[in-house]
């Protein structure tokens, strides 16, 4: 039985975007060398938070639906504001403090 593979997105900063899908341990290298990434990008912008995924759940929070991948600096009020309302979701993000 193969593993089962999960859809991703990946957004960069322009408003681009590549997709496929892959295993839960492909996608776990990839949230690992974005986390990685993001300590610098937390460094060099002074952002509050820099996120670099979403996992997204079904309804029912029971199997994953997708991954979205992202390299995003932002405020405090903009994570407040647009990050922490998503729902059925497990947030990725590095936080200045």
């Amino acid at each position: 039985m193969s593993a089962r593979k999960i859809h991703w997105t990946l957004f960069d900063e322009t408003g681009g975007y590549e997709s496929g899908t892959d295993t839960l341990t492909t996608i776990g290298r990839r949230l690992q060398d974005l986390e990685q990434q993001a300590v610098g990008v937390l460094k060099q912008t002074g952002a509050d938070h820099v996120i670099y995924g979403i996992k997204f759940y079904d309804a029912g929070e029971e199997k994953i639906d997708r991954f979205c991948f992202y390299m995003r600096p932002m405020t405090d009020e903009y994570f407040e504001t647009h990050v922490l309302p998503i729902k059925n979701a497990y947030i990725y993000a590095l936080h200045k403090r």
